[in-house]
């Protein structure tokens, strides 16, 4: 590549490529990937506080990295298990459709150590929250476009994950919501077959920034320019797991009547709601997925 030319595209074996693997002391890996705004910095708050090493985005970070023509690396080794936190979008549709299963694979973790969580939240509420965030990076309408493209991303994501017989579990937002939070994640912790004390789920200390000051979460490096807006400020003063949600009169003021409508006419909240009925199977726990607004 020329000096000072960008690639367009980073392809996930390029992603892999920069995943060093020990393949004679890998740790079990957990993915946990959702859309943007859809909760996925709870779950790793939440993953670092149990004790659990926990990176944040890396694979994002990976691609970012490589777009802008540097280069970081995600070491894979030692004892486990290992959160991996990541997000799809919500800037460009490169970022909403790699795919961790993919790229994990690729760089040789073996299967049976993987694990993964897909995460989402009403759709509407999720792109009402990418406009309020983001519009200052996209044209709006480029935005909802990305955020459908996520939804359908999550959807290859599960199909490859049940191509290769990958534990794979189903989370909705709306599950904190309707249940009480140390019962969903004793839930988890069974399906993952990872530790879990219901007393380090409150108590948090409030913090000033997510990258240092956690123990237990990891971060590569990633360019300045995808951080103008301090999108963590509730995670970064929660003391514990809350429910973060939107108004039906909030998302009417952010999204416009076309906005709603092609989210409506898209497939999405078809595969929120196959979603919401997986996670209630997946945890046992009772979930009301509304669909409509109003």
């Amino acid at each position: 590549m020329s000096a000072g030319v960008r690639p367009e595209y980073i392809a996930d074996a390029d992603i892999a490529s920069d995943v060093i693997v020990n393949a004679y002391d890998c740790p079990n890996v957990i993915v946990g990937v959702g859309p943007s705004r859809s909760g996925t910095t709870l779950f790793a708050r939440m993953f670092a506080e149990l004790g659990i090493r926990t990176y944040y985005q890396p694979l994002k970070a990976i691609l970012r990295n490589r777009i802008h023509g540097s280069r970081v690396s995600l070491p894979l080794a030692g004892k486990g298990p290992v959160f991996i936190k990541e997000t799809l979008g919500a800037y460009t549709t490169n970022e909403a459709s790699f795919n961790p299963i993919d790229i994990l694979t690729l760089a040789d973790v073996p299967t049976s150590q993987l694990s993964l969580l897909t995460i989402v939240r009403n759709p509407y509420t999720t792109a009402a929250s990418i406009v309020e965030n983001f519009s200052w990076f996209a044209e709006r309408e480029d935005l909802i476009d990305i955020m459908l493209l996520c939804f359908k991303s999550i959807e290859s994501i599960r199909q490859r994950a049940a191509e290769r017989n990958i534990n794979a579990i189903s989370f909705v937002h709306e599950a904190w919501r309707d249940n009480d939070p140390p019962l969903v994640v004793g839930q988890l912790s069974k399906r993952l077959a990872i530790p879990f004390d219901p007393h380090k789920l409150s108590g948090w200390r409030s913090v000033t920034s997510l990258k240092g000051n956690i123990q237990n979460m990891h971060w590569l490096d990633e360019p300045d320019a995808y951080y103008k807006v301090d999108f963590f400020k509730r995670i970064k003063s929660s003391s514990g797991i809350n429910y973060y949600g939107e108004s039906d009169d909030r998302i009417a003021e952010v999204l416009t009547n076309e906005q709603i409508q092609k989210i409506r006419a898209s497939h999405v909240f078809d595969l929120y709601a196959d979603l919401c009925r997986q996670c209630q199977d997946d945890l046992a726990v009772a979930v009301n997925c509304r669909t409509n607004l109003g």
